[in-house]
């Protein structure tokens, strides 16, 4: 019987783990971009058992309240790729929007294996690898802004 799926969040440039760290994107100007962060989305990263893999994997964006009432969220102002799956253009996340992830392993699926692995980059069937940049609308108000990244996903 398999575990069920292992899901951690790292900067693939630095390692950090973001579940711990988060992401500060710093001070954006409203109609600019913000540096891309280099996400790498692990199921069951460095896992010595099997864990059941994630399918049907989309990440979403919530607003400070878990919502997706505020601009941050109905202005699409978070911006994302899937580089595992060969996504080579940025799509705004909304409160409808959702960017579709999953492995290099399954290119036209949305599945992350659990499979037990080292934990490096040679497993990419273990993990999603997504760019991610905000765009604040034109006239977009000041101040700080806080959000939340996730991820849906079922397992068998």
């Amino acid at each position: 019987m398999s575990l069920e799926p292992q899901v951690s969040f790292y900067n693939r440039t630095t390692n950090v783990d973001l579940s711990v760290s988060g992401w500060t994107v710093g001070t954006v100007k409203a109609s600019e971009e913000s540096s891309v962060l280099a996400l790498r989305v692990w199921n069951n990263r460095g896992g010595s058992e099997l864990a059941s893999s994630m399918q049907d994997c989309s990440l979403f964006i919530l607003d400070s309240l878990d919502g997706k009432s505020e601009p941050i969220v109905t202005g699409g102002w978070l911006k994302g790729k899937c580089l595992s799956l060969g996504d080579s253009s940025f799509i705004a996340l909304d409160a409808v929007d959702v960017l579709e992830i999953g492995s290099q392993s399954h290119p036209t699926d949305t599945i992350i294996d659990g499979d037990i692995n080292d934990g490096t980059d040679t497993n990419v069937s273990n993990f999603s690898d997504i760019d991610l940049k905000f765009v604040p609308a034109f006239g977009a108000t000041h101040g700080l802004k806080n959000f939340s990244v996730a991820i849906k996903y079922f397992f068998v």
